[in-house]
């Protein structure tokens, strides 16, 4: 009964000294090292350092020991165990020699058979190691393993160690004990290892499912880069057979085709196709497009409905068929293949849930069928493809448009020409003028004219409509005034004919607002017409006073037969005459407010002493503060005449 509590009390002695082996045996089960000898990659360096870390574990099993009767019960034996059982004979030998020659020179009667067995349950470990292959053994074997070198450590024991009644004594007392030790340690520790390759194959499962996964990504990162490509081109045969060569290259199909959807018809023709070269083989893949061949094929119509391609079209889904019947091969689309269609893949080309074509491919190289996979590949290229299509469709209208923008370009250049370069220099006055377009080409005029001698013509006006159409009125309507203006002395006189004759010419909903005014230089006088345009203003600098100079009369061009009226006013020293259009009151800030006739009357109220070209300048900077950045609506024309 003593020796039995005895035993028991050795045994988890023994095993608290596991404990501080097992903490420090799961850290370096951690390392770098101790991970290539589980993945069967070790260097001479990674052997060394496992061989010097168990080798001291083995010592620290010898000294951690407990003497009973001149031997030690010791936990030694489990390192050169583990060592050769993932290491292999090397690391298990080396491990035992430096345990077993460690307690060699520790003395005692059991030294010998001590030391035989430390060295012997390394060689023995590696040499399982070598027989399974290279493949830890496992928990329940590994424990098994532990049992018998310890028992067979007990056996050295009596058969050498002398006197032999001491080491019958010994056996007795600490047999069960390390061999239940050791067994348990070797256990443990193998769970651990198992613990840890359990880890790795997970990582590795882990790993080659991500790989798999990266794959996926990697090919559709390659068709949405060849779509962004695509889109990039406007020549419509470059985008047909850059789509058709992309789509049979990555999907490793043997043909491709690309049908378009005619508009008027609804029928799908057959835009291109592209085959595969055979001589390429399967496992090699694609690389390249010079892999793949553009046909270009006549022109095959399918009507909707008929065929995979047309059901395709009428459905707007794609479809898979891996088992293609002897009717749909028929199909004139296949006349160029040369084998026989088995399994075919088909998408619809939409933009905007409008079908615009068809792309299919056919039969996997080597007789692979299509997959899902390639059904969700081809779709997201289809989008792209789509989209591409349909722009280089649209090229010619961006191109028409771009025509219409260099001819207003050339409008605007031919309106700038047609505007005075400068202002005439009158003795007595300053004139003082801008014209600011809204658009490209704007329909607002100024003009000055030499109607006779000491006679100065003032024109403003303000053409119905932008661009174009509204350049080519005014030139139409500068041209009439001008030429009705020289020689005419009366204002009224030159709207009523200029009137008629834009009439003639303009169409419906063309029509001109103006003003005109005839300066007699010498007797400094104004007389004045207007035509539906917006009254100038008076400002008399002497008195601070301003008024409008009001004439009634209807925008040229609306009714060839209307009168007009004239009305004439005499200028003073100072006085400032401004003709504008309503541009510039009708200019709005960011709160939708007008400029108003009241802030432009404030700057000459304000201002008085400035030139004419001044008075200018200052106005269009005024009204760029209050409208702040807002976009510019309506022409801004502006003529200041000044006394001096």
């Amino acid at each position: 009964m003593q020796n039995s509590i005895l035993e028991v009390e050795l045994l988890f002695l023994l095993i608290e000294k596991i404990c501080i082996v097992v903490v420090a045996a799961y850290l370096i089960t951690r390392t770098k090292y101790f991970h290539r000898v589980i993945d069967k990659q070790p260097s001479f360096r990674d052997r060394l350092i496992l061989t010097l870390f168990f080798g001291g574990f083995s010592i620290y099993g010898t000294y951690s020991g407990i003497e009973i009767f001149g031997a030690v019960a010791n936990i030694r034996d489990l390192a050169p165990i583990i060592a050769g059982l993932i290491g292999g004979p090397f690391i298990g030998l080396a491990v035992g020699l430096i345990g077993g020659i460690h307690r060699y020179f520790l003395g005692g009667f059991t030294a010998i058979p001590c030391a035989l067995a430390t060295i012997i349950s390394g060689v023995l470990a590696g040499l399982i190691y070598q027989l399974r292959k290279k493949e830890f053994i496992g928990i329940p074997w590994a424990a098994l393993f532990a049992v018998s070198m310890e028992s067979f450590h007990m056996l050295l024991t009596l058969l050498i160690a002398r006197p032999f009644a001491d080491a019958l004594q010994v056996v007795k007392e600490v047999g069960i004990p390390m061999i239940g030790a050791n067994s348990i340690g070797v256990a443990i520790f193998a769970l651990i290892i198992v613990n840890l390759i359990k880890e790795k194959r997970t990582s590795w499962e882990r790993d080659r499912y991500y790989a798999e996964l990266e794959r996926k990504v990697y090919e559709m990162e390659k068709l949405y880069r060849l779509g962004v490509q695509v889109s990039s081109t406007l020549d419509i045969n470059v985008v047909l057979d850059f789509c058709i060569n992309t789509t049979v290259e990555v999907l490793e199909a043997r043909v491709g085709f690309l049908l378009l959807a005619d508009e008027q018809s609804s029928r799908l023709f057959l835009a291109t196709m592209a085959k595969s070269e055979d001589k390429i083989p399967h496992s090699q893949g694609l690389s390249s497009t010079d892999s793949v061949r553009i046909v270009k094929p006549q022109k095959v119509w399918l009507e909707p409905g008929k065929g995979i391609a047309g059901r395709v079209a009428k459905d707007k889904k794609s479809l898979l068929v891996n088992s293609v019947d002897s009717k749909e091969r028929l199909n004139r689309i296949y006349e160029n293949c040369r084998f026989e269609v088995k399994s075919v893949l088909s998408v619809p080309l939409l933009v905007k849930d409008k079908v615009i074509g068809v792309i299919q491919v056919c039969n996997k190289r080597k007789d692979v069928v299509f997959r899902k996979e390639d059904e969700h590949l081809l779709v997201s290229f289809a989008v792209h493809a789509a989209i591409a299509i349909e722009n280089a469709k649209l090229y010619q209208e961006v191109a028409e448009k771009e025509r219409m923008k260099k001819e207003l370009e050339i409008a605007h250049q031919l309106q700038t020409s047609l505007l005075p370069e400068n202002p005439p220099q009158v003795k007595g006055y300053e004139i003082g003028a801008m014209s600011v377009p809204a658009t490209e080409v704007g329909g607002d005029f100024y003009d000055f004219i030499d109607v006779s001698e000491g006679k100065i013509g003032f024109v403003i006006a303000d053409v119905a409509g932008k661009g174009l159409p509204a350049a080519l009125f005014m030139a139409l309507s500068r041209s009439f005034l001008r030429a009705e203006a020289i020689g005419n002395l009366e204002a009224k006189t030159v709207m009523e004919k200029t009137n008629r004759l834009i009439s003639g010419d303009a169409r419906e909903g063309m029509f001109v607002t103006a003003f005109y005014a005839i300066l007699d230089i010498a007797g400094k006088n104004l007389r004045l017409s207007n035509a539906g345009h917006n009254p100038p203003l008076l400002f008399h600098s002497s008195t601070g006073e301003c008024e409008e100079l009001r004439i009634e009369g209807i925008a040229l061009g609306a009714f060839a037969e209307a009168r007009f009226q004239e009305k004439e006013i005499i200028l003073r020293k100072g006085d400032v005459v401004v003709f504008y259009t309503d541009g510039v009151v009708e200019a709005i800030d960011n709160n939708n407010q007008q400029f108003g006739m009241e802030r432009l009357i404030k700057i000459f109220h304000d201002k008085p002493y400035l030139q004419a070209t001044q008075l200018v300048e200052l106005i269009k900077k005024e009204v760029e503060q209050f409208t702040e950045g807002q976009p510019q609506f309506d022409d801004f024309t502006l003529v200041v005449l000044k006394v001096v």
